[in-house]
């Protein structure tokens, strides 16, 4: 689930959106609550579509363990 997006325009024509974001990962014997900050960077292309630059996740109490992260394979 993505929340609170929030654009902003660089000065080298890019665009920036920021968003929160909540991911669970259920198994039979846990479930695993993942969230954070999702920044996604995107450039106008010659052709008029956009580019993708960029993408960072900043996962919120990031000094904890990660176990596997088979669901993001």
């Amino acid at each position: 689930m993505l929340g609170r997006a929030k654009i902003t325009d660089g000065a080298d024509g890019s665009v920036t959106a920021t968003s929160n974001f909540v991911c669970v990962e259920s198994r039979p014997d846990r479930e695993v609550l993942w969230s954070g900050t999702v920044v996604h960077t995107v450039a106008p292309r010659t052709d008029g579509g956009l580019e993708p630059w960029r993408k960072e996740v900043r996962r919120m109490n990031s000094q904890k363990e990660i176990p596997a992260l088979a669901f993001l394979i």
